[in-house]
């Protein structure tokens, strides 16, 4: 399991993508993260052309 975690205020868009996007990425072994939004970042950033619509997925 990787986890991202946000425990202080972020206050650009593109720091907050960069942080995402670096613990997104996928290599052997990482089938999945969680991301703990401590600080609500994401209420802050909310663009659906970035981040698309919600998916659900079953295991």
């Amino acid at each position: 399991m990787r986890n991202i975690v946000l425990m202080r205020p972020i206050n650009s868009m593109i720091e907050f993508k960069q942080i995402i996007g670096r613990g997104t990425r996928l290599f052997e072994g990482k089938d999945y993260f969680t991301i703990y939004d401590f600080v609500k970042a994401y209420e802050h950033f909310n663009d659906p052309e970035w981040d698309g619509e919600p998916q659900s997925f079953s295991q």
